[in-house]
């Protein structure tokens, strides 16, 4: 295991088409927002430094005369880049009932400070979080209250959802349950999100938490990876 993905590389080619139904990037916001979010990984009872996970826009492309967008999903710790991915989604794969990740045209990846290099998909290097991004894939539920998110510049009203999905890694089979907080005051509708992992495989176990929640957002983003296209 890396300290750039939640498991090995070797993973993804074992990472079959994953059946979906709320992915967490169904919005789609103008060029330029980005959100920032603090990030808690647990893996097997350790728990990582804290992340910095920022998303952000940066940029339209058109791609056989339809409209693109690149996105940038970087990770950090101590402000060092810790992974950076670039990808280019057609527009409109975004929304409910679509699923944007499986949509991707192009995705370069640059880890911590070596040159970028173009790859097949974010399930290609880190398959759990592709299953992240993928969201909830079975017993989606919307709760029916909403639940208020202090963050630095103040509070969400959010709508909560939760949900899970199961897939086979490795040999493991691996159950995920999501619990998002969404709001529309956010640049791509998340505000904060929770993924509990565990794993299974004759009889010995893995299990991992991912803990995010928001702390800026801002509408003046630019791209880290300009040289990949």
């Amino acid at each position: 295991m890396c300290r750039t993905g939640l498991l090995t590389a070797a993973l993804a080619a074992l990472l079959g088409p994953a059946a979906w139904a709320e992915s967490l990037l169904l919005t789609l916001p103008e060029d330029g927002a980005w959100a920032q979010y603090r990030v808690i990984i647990v893996r097997n009872g350790q728990e990582d430094p804290p992340y910095e996970w920022t998303i952000r826009s940066v940029g339209r492309q058109q791609l056989g005369g339809e409209d693109h967008r690149w996105l940038e999903l970087q990770s950090k710790q101590n402000g060092v880049n810790v992974v950076l991915f670039r990808a280019l989604v057609p527009e409109k794969e975004f929304g409910p009932g679509k699923n944007p990740i499986a949509a991707i045209k192009k995705t370069w990846v640059k880890y911590d400070d070596q040159p970028p290099r173009e790859i097949e998909s974010v399930a290609s290097v880190d398959p759990f979080l592709a299953l992240i991004l993928e969201g909830p894939v079975a017993n989606l539920k919307t709760e029916e209250n909403k639940e208020p998110l202090d963050y630095p510049a103040g509070r969400l009203e959010c709508t909560v959802q939760t949900g899970t999905h199961e897939t086979s890694l490795a040999g493991f089979t691996w159950k995920v349950f999501h619990r998002v907080l969404k709001s529309d005051k956010t640049p791509f509708g998340v505000a904060a999100m929770t993924q509990e992992f565990t794993g299974e495989f004759n009889g010995q176990k893995q299990g991992g938490r991912v803990t995010c929640t928001l702390e800026k957002i801002g509408k003046d983003a630019k791209s880290e990876l300009t040289e990949a296209n």
